[in-house]
């Protein structure tokens, strides 16, 4: 893989990890049947936190080594 390749990967990681939270907030409310409603709502925002905490994390360290995502989508 060449190096402009892992970059434009390397931008896709936020928004991959964005959409996998969003799955696995689906997962816990549609498959956690013994849990009550406010166990639900505290594993669902407490992993959604966790995970759009790290999607940021991730978008930031990106655009901290001077690559602009704007940019990239322009060529």
């Amino acid at each position: 893989m060449d190096v402009d390749t892992r970059r434009r990967l390397g931008h896709l990681i936020p928004i991959v990890t964005f959409f996998l939270a969003l799955l696995a907030w689906l997962g816990i409310w549609l498959f956690s049947v013994d849990l009550s409603i406010a166990d639900k709502q505290m594993a669902a925002l407490n992993l959604l936190a966790f995970t759009l905490a790290s999607a940021v994390t991730l978008l930031i360290f990106e655009l901290g080594r001077g690559e602009s995502i704007i940019a990239w989508k322009r060529g």
